[in-house]
């Protein structure tokens, strides 16, 4: 957000802040790769768009 990077943050901490489907999202588990939200498995709630790819709970990308 704004060019800076925050967190870390808990999925629940996550949840309260205003972040849009390409809201950049890395976790420990992918090396340092960013992601926009929409593509987060643990983030449907949120975003209801089909990708052709998921990242999983364990930080995996899971093909569609």
């Amino acid at each position: 957000m704004d060019n800076k990077v925050y967190g870390p943050f808990s999925l629940p901490e996550l949840k309260t802040y205003p972040i849009l489907e390409d809201t950049l999202i890395s976790t420990d588990t992918l090396n340092g790769e960013w992601y926009e939200a929409k593509y987060f498995e643990c983030l449907d709630d949120i975003f209801t768009a089909q990708q052709n790819f998921r990242i999983n709970e364990f930080g995996e990308i899971v093909k569609i």
